[in-house]
């Protein structure tokens, strides 16, 4: 089985998981058929040349980091209630996931600043030494290129986004097609 096939088989065991684990159904925007499913693409398309363990992470990041959204509206606290959603759900079915890097990607990934006040990218936060940051920079960036569906967060602030790939695809024609 190549890499592809193992990440695909992988995304289908979790993604049953984290459907019913959200804590609203009736989303839309938020919900499962439009918002999850692109950020689990823009995930892996991100992070298609990380080592499969890591993509691995990123795939449960990506389907698990509005699972704690319950309006469609502003909800500030759905990230860090989906955070503790999922440290009580990952473990269960995916022990050797990187539980402490996925819930800290997940309760910081709405953040609108960083704690010194500048752009809510990874590199300007304090992270746990216990950490991988590049889980959170998939996701953000994942979540962030999905805004694109929302008029008013055309085009895509650059400045908003970690990884260099994310910057270069953000506003090109493959992306903005997809909407």
């Amino acid at each position: 089985m190549n890499k592809e096939q193992k990440l695909e088989e992988y995304r289908r065991l979790v993604e049953p998981i984290a459907s019913h684990s959200q804590l609203n159904f009736d989303l839309v925007r938020h919900g499962w058929n439009n918002h999850t499913e692109m950020v689990n693409y823009y995930g892996m398309m991100l992070s298609e040349e990380e080592p499969v363990d890591l993509q691995k992470n990123i795939i449960l990041a990506c389907h698990f980091h509005d699972i704690g959204r319950l309006t469609e509206d502003s909800d500030p606290e759905h990230a860090k209630r989906g955070a503790e959603i999922a440290k009580k759900i990952i473990p269960i079915h995916f022990p050797e996931a990187d539980i402490e890097s996925i819930c800290w990607a997940i309760a910081n990934h709405n953040l609108k600043c960083a704690p010194n006040g500048r752009e809510p990218i990874v590199m300007n936060f304090d992270k746990p030494n216990n950490v991988n940051g590049l889980i959170a920079e998939h996701l953000w960036d994942a979540d962030r290129l999905d805004l694109y569906r929302l008029p008013r967060y055309r085009p895509i602030d650059k400045r908003k986004l970690n990884t260099k790939k994310a910057r270069d695809f953000a506003n090109s024609y493959a992306h903005t097609s997809a909407y």
